[in-house]
């Protein structure tokens, strides 16, 4: 089943067809309203199991991509959590370097006894 090409009955084809034959009988074709007759006549022609047969494979098809969005959002939002653990830890890191600094240079100054 190819509902991107309009070969074969299919639903959601009538809307990209409904489209196409509004534009084509808008440049003053009718090329395009027959096509859209034709087709939705072959739809109406179809059996209430091939209706059916579609709809599930459509529905698999959004489940499909449904799943294929959950592991993209998973993967972005581990990714973000890890970045903010090493934005937390490389402040800590910093913070910590300038304390250490501060109190070497507080030691050099009491050596020195106040002169530097």
């Amino acid at each position: 089943m190819n509902s991107k090409i309009g070969n074969e009955a299919n639903l959601r084809t009538i809307i990209g067809i409904s489209r196409f034959s509004t534009i084509e009988k808008a440049l003053g074709k009718e090329s395009g309203f027959i096509a859209k007759e034709e087709y939705c006549k072959s739809v109406m022609n179809l059996s209430v199991d091939d209706l059916v047969k579609m709809n599930l494979q459509q529905i698999a098809g959004m489940s499909k991509n449904n799943n294929a969005s959950y592991k993209t959002i998973r993967k972005g939002a581990i990714f973000t959590i890890v970045s903010v653990v090493f934005i937390i830890l490389g402040t800590i890191a910093l913070a910590y370097q300038t304390i250490f600094n501060i109190q070497i240079l507080n030691l050099i100054i009491i050596q020195s006894g106040g002169k530097l």
